[in-house]
């Protein structure tokens, strides 16, 4: 029998020129695509093994210029991500602020709060440029239980790698988690729903039973199609 593929969802988010799509391509390819710009969000694909299960990974790369992207963010749901990355330049100050705001808002949203969130901090080959603060910024993952990583999407695959392992892995484990307590419920109800379709069944039948022992006239209704 095949086994089940099942699709996670992971949307990156983050403010103009951070490096979503150079981390995105990074992890995906090993490859370093540099400066890169586009007007519309890209959806990449790929397969990713864990304790025996194969899932379908989706990533989508927002980006600010998109004509859906107010939309989406209005509409942020469960359907919409299974987790998120996050992103900021350590260089830029602004930029920590604007991924605060994404992080606050995703916590808001009843449909989102319990998802996984990695707050991935890019460009730490500028680190001399350095116009965030460390502290803030694990102040920032530990009130809003993100996953925390800085990385370098010029000159660290590895770390990206990590990174990505762990928030697909907690990813997998919410989905089991919210999966279960859905099939058992179907599970209750088909077996409720047997159990009543079993006992009609016998009360009809002994009905018949003791009409047919009463002398009690016994109509059958035949189901004509039409």
């Amino acid at each position: 029998m095949k086994a089940k593929v099942s699709t996670l969802r992971i949307v990156v988010l983050g403010a103009e020129n951070v490096g979503k799509s150079a981390i995105t391509v990074r992890f995906l390819t090993k490859r370093f695509i540099g400066e890169y710009s586009s007007i519309t969000d890209h959806t990449y694909h790929t397969v990713w093994n864990a304790r025996d299960e194969t899932f379908n990974i989706e990533i989508t790369d927002t980006s600010p210029h998109s004509e859906n992207v107010s939309d989406y963010h209005q509409n942020v749901s469960r359907e919409d991500g299974n987790a998120f990355v996050i992103i900021y330049n350590v260089a830029d100050g602004a930029t920590f602020y604007h991924a605060k705001s994404e992080v606050e808002r995703l916590r808001r949203n009843p449909n989102t709060s319990h998802l996984p969130i990695l707050l991935l901090g890019n460009k730490t080959d500028l680190e001399h440029l350095r116009d965030v603060s460390v502290s803030e910024v694990r102040q920032t993952a530990l009130c809003y239980n993100c996953k925390l990583y800085e990385v370098s999407a010029a000159e660290d695959f590895q770390a990206i790698h990590v990174a990505f392992r762990e928030l697909i892995a907690h990813a997998i484990v919410i989905d089991n988690q919210y999966a279960k307590p859905v099939k058992r419920r179907r599970s209750i109800l088909g077996n409720v729903s047997k159990r009543l379709s079993s006992v009609f069944k016998r009360k009809s039948l002994e009905d018949l039973i003791f009409k047919r022992r009463s002398g009690i006239p016994v109509h059958t209704c035949t189901r004509r199609s039409i």
